[in-house]
């Protein structure tokens, strides 16, 4: 995608960016960062095209953006209003898919040397392919490795009773039981102002950063004091588009009618 976009600059620019071509600063496309369009009628750019070398999920959000500001020009809508909706949804059954941390990654398949080089024309050796892509079956192995990070876990302060049955079956020891005099914040805390002090007092610290979203503490939870929380963001525009959505793992559950589920 990015060496057909360099293909297609070069032609609208030329070798030497002649009158009427496209303007560049510092070997980047200038333009409208607000509309993505350049300093030709009609003529969008976007990635890193105009960034310069970024992530690969930098670059598809720029790419999403620049489609809805096409999308307006083509319609003559110069002014658009997105409104975020998030959704809390909680699950005291969740379940990760078989396996899914202990499963290899799967690495990307690569064209061979000879094939990233086929000409002695650089022209044509730049738009060559390097990566393959994944095939369905890979594709889905290496997302089945995912760890759910929209998922993340909830105590609820007025069921536990401080059992420590969730730091003891932790298989990763994220999940601990601090004294509560042991915190120390930036700023108070008013869910637990009225404990410091108290002798008897705990606290129940998860380091999300290595929770694998197992869900064996909400399993084990002889109280149902802990569940798993999942973030739904959603964009939609003043016209009804859905412009954003998060990851929802409906394929996984199952659910009927919904990306790809049992029907």
């Amino acid at each position: 995608m990015e060496s057909s976009s360099y293909a297609a600059a070069n032609q609208l620019c030329g070798a030497s960016g002649g009158a009427g071509g496209l303007t560049f600063s510092r070997g980047y496309v200038t333009g409208n960062p607000d509309t993505f369009e350049t300093n030709m009628d009609a003529v969008f750019a976007c990635g890193d095209f105009v960034t310069g070398p970024t992530t690969l999920i930098e670059a598809a959000g720029h790419g999403k953006k620049c489609a809805y500001a096409i999308d307006r020009y083509l319609t003559g809508r110069t002014d658009v209003t997105v409104t975020p909706d998030v959704r809390i949804v909680s699950s005291w059954r969740h379940e990760m898919p078989e396996f899914y941390d202990v499963l290899p990654r799967q690495h990307i398949p690569m064209a061979p040397l000879a094939a990233r080089m086929p000409s002695t024309e650089p022209a044509e050796n730049f738009t060559a392919p390097v990566e393959l892509g994944y095939t369905a079956n890979q594709a889905v192995a290496e997302s089945t490795r995912c760890l759910m990070c929209n998922y993340n876990i909830w105590f609820d302060p007025f069921r536990c009773v401080l059992c420590g049955a969730c730091a003891d079956v932790c298989p990763e020891g994220v999940i601990h039981m601090v004294d509560i005099n042991q915190l120390k914040t930036e700023g108070l805390l008013p869910e637990i102002e009225e404990a410091y002090g108290w002798g008897q007092g705990a606290a129940m610290v998860l380091d999300e950063e290595r929770c694998i979203r197992c869900a064996l503490c909400v399993k084990r939870c002889p109280f149902d004091a802990i569940t798993m929380e999942r973030f739904e963001l959603q964009e939609v525009s003043s016209d009804g588009r859905l412009y954003k959505e998060s990851y929802r793992d409906a394929q996984l559950a199952g659910w009927a009618g919904i990306a790809g589920g049992a029907r």
